[in-house]
C-alpha cells in the first residue's frame, strides 16, 4: 500500500514537471513568434534598395555644420583673499569636562573598584 502511494506521488510530481515544461515551451514559442513578426514588420517598412548597376553605391553624406560655441568666453576670476586666521581657543575645564578634577576622582574610584574585584578573584583562586 505504501509503495502504491509513493508511486502515485512520483507520477504526480513527474506530471507536474511535464506540464510546467509544456507551459514554458508554449510561452517561449509565442514570444519568439511575436519577435519574428515585429522584425518582419520592420523589414517591410524600410525604404527599398535602388535597383540597377548603382545599387551598391551609397548616397553622398550631408554636409555637417561646424558646432557653434553658445557661451561667450569667460574672464578669469581673481583669486580669493586668504581667510583671516582665528586665535586658537583656550582649553579650560568647562570646555573639556572630562579633564576636570571631579572626573579624575570618578575614574580613580572606578579603577580602585575594579582592582579590588580583581584582587578578590585572585585570592579565591589561590
Amino acid at each position: 500500500m505504501v509503495v502504491l502511494f509513493s508511486a502515485m506521488g512520483i507520477l504526480l510530481w513527474v506530471g507536474f514537471l511535464l506540464a510546467l515544461a509544456v507551459l514554458f515551451g508554449v510561452i517561449w514559442v509565442v514570444g519568439h513568434t511575436i519577435i519574428g513578426i515585429v522584425s518582419l514588420v520592420g523589414l517591410a517598412t524600410r525604404p527599398k534598395a535602388v535597383a540597377g548597376p548603382n545599387r551598391n553605391v551609397r548616397p553622398a553624406p550631408r554636409p555637417v555644420a561646424p558646432p557653434r560655441n553658445a557661451t561667450p568666453a569667460r574672464k578669469p576670476h581673481a583669486p580669493k583673499p586668504p581667510a583671516p586666521k582665528l586665535p586658537a581657543p583656550e582649553l579650560t575645564p568647562d570646555i573639556m569636562p572630562k579633564w576636570n578634577a571631579a572626573h579624575r576622582r570618578y575614574v580613580d574610584r572606578d579603577l580602585a573598584d575594579w582592582q579590588e574585584q580583581f584582587d578578590a578573584l585572585n585570592r579565591r583562586n589561590l
